[in-house]
């Protein structure tokens, strides 16, 4: 380059023609640069989603894909996830293939696996949120994913957005932490799952002590229907990942068996026979499944058996835990749960424990109505 060209030029300010000229010149290179980073898969990341039909030429018809930015000779990159603009269905086989591409992620147990588009979808759909909400969150999270994520914060995540939008839903997503907070102590569950039970047409009683063959036992909850007496033992984990081993039914079994034939015995009995259950709020492995199906013991869990788990019967009974609120306080939960207030239930008919924590009229209005919305009353 002949350096004598630039020295030879005397410098003078811009005009405003020019001034104008190189900021279209900036913005049309820039313009360049985003739509190059768009066909390198980064566009999702600068643009804005855009929903409705698609038109682009590559699909020739109308298809479940939606753009990035507004083109109509822009091929379609991404199919739909889910409802957005007229359109509402899931691509399932789309969040198949998006989960190959993500990275690894830590469960509770600490056990690596892959992040599953599809179990999120589940999840955040569970909860009522809306197919456009819905898609909303899973880009979100999908852009803050990195590799070693633990589940738990992947959730937190997700609460927080489902929180912001609507406290409902982020109450019925956080249904299975919420059983956790029951803890420390396992009393509280064994009041939960009796009064399931109760709302389901069981007489039940919790604590009781019965005598064995060889020692007495203190039962976690007897609930009693339709002539059968079900003697029930708890198994309350306070966090994930801690699932239920063949060695608690084991266990469980021997107990049974020992109260079993002095009940069996009683000439004033109100009942005709008698079954062993055990309840987790986890899973059970499937050691203790086939067990349990051997031994003739009713096992019950977070998610089994299909269509009739606790998390099945509270949704269908709106029996969620007081501890899914998203108004109370820490401390507000523990007072209830420490006067046996496990239930939204109780709470939404019992309204003088707000009374005893002090709680404004106003803040007593919004508690009872977010109550209500989970029980459907």
């Amino acid at each position: 380059m002949d350096l004598d060209i630039l020295h030879s030029k005397s410098w003078a300010p811009a005009t405003s023609i020019e001034r104008r000229a190189g900021r279209i010149s900036i913005a049309w290179c820039f313009t360049v640069i985003l739509l190059t980073m768009f066909h390198g898969g980064l566009g999702r990341l600068l643009t804005t989603r855009v929903g409705g039909e698609c038109h682009c030429g590559h699909c020739q018809n109308d298809c479940n894909h939606f753009h990035y930015i507004k083109s109509n000779d822009n091929p379609c990159l991404y199919p739909k996830i889910s409802g957005f603009g007229n359109q509402v269905s899931t691509n399932d086989a789309y969040l198949s293939d998006m989960t190959k591409q993500m990275p690894d992620i830590t469960k509770s147990s600490g056990e690596k696996t892959r992040f599953s588009f599809e179990k999120l979808h589940r999840s955040l759909k569970h909860s009522g949120a809306s197919d456009g909400l819905i898609e909303e969150i899973i880009h979100r999270v999908e852009e803050e994913l990195y590799p070693g994520i633990s589940t738990r914060e992947i959730h937190n995540r997700a609460y927080a957005l489902l929180k912001k939008k609507k406290s409902l839903f982020a109450s019925k997503y956080k249904l299975k932490k919420a059983i956790y907070e029951l803890g420390p102590t396992g009393f509280p569950f064994e009041r939960f799952i009796s009064g399931i039970l109760h709302y389901s047409g069981y007489g039940t009683k919790v604590g009781e002590v019965l005598q064995g063959t060889c020692v007495s036992h203190e039962i976690d909850v007897l609930a009693i229907k339709n002539g059968t007496l079900n003697i029930i033992e708890c198994k309350f984990h306070g966090e994930d990942g801690l699932n239920c081993n063949v060695k608690v039914p084991l266990y469980i079994h021997s107990r049974y068996n020992d109260v079993k034939g002095p009940l069996g015995s009683k000439k004033d009995k109100t009942y005709g026979e008698t079954l062993g259950w055990v309840v987790t709020n986890t899973r059970f492995t499937e050691d203790a499944l086939q067990y349990g199906k051997c031994a003739g013991l009713y096992l019950l869990s977070w998610d089994h058996p299909n269509g009739n788990s606790i998390k099945d019967r509270i949704d269908r009974l709106g029996l969620y835990p007081i501890t899914v609120s998203t108004l109370l306080s820490e401390k507000e939960k523990h007072f209830l749960l420490s006067r046996d207030v496990v239930l939204c239930k109780q709470l939404a008919q019992d309204h003088f424990y707000l009374d005893h924590l002090g709680i404004s009229n106003g803040r007593k209005s919004r508690i009872l109505a977010e109550m209500e919305s989970l029980c459907k009353i």
